[in-house]
């Protein structure tokens, strides 16, 4: 996953992020037809309407001065 990742990502949250991720899947039985860490990469980088357009990504690491979205 190291290589898909971007510098500025918080690298602690991206983990826990595909462990969710891979363990919805598997849940939902769809191991084997998805592959977690692309599908959580490019949901990462898609702009987001419910996020007012920002893609996912930039919400990982705010500013100091901004408050952490969870």
């Amino acid at each position: 996953m190291e290589e898909m990742l971007k510098p500025q990502d918080n690298q602690i949250e991206v983990i826990e992020l595909l462990s969710q991720v891979r363990s919805m899947i598997t849940a939902a039985g769809c191991a084997h037809r998805l592959d977690a860490e692309r599908w959580l990469i490019s949901w990462l980088d898609t702009p987001n309407g419910a996020l007012g357009g920002v893609e996912p990504r930039h919400l990982l690491k705010p500013a100091a001065n901004e408050s952490k979205v969870r």
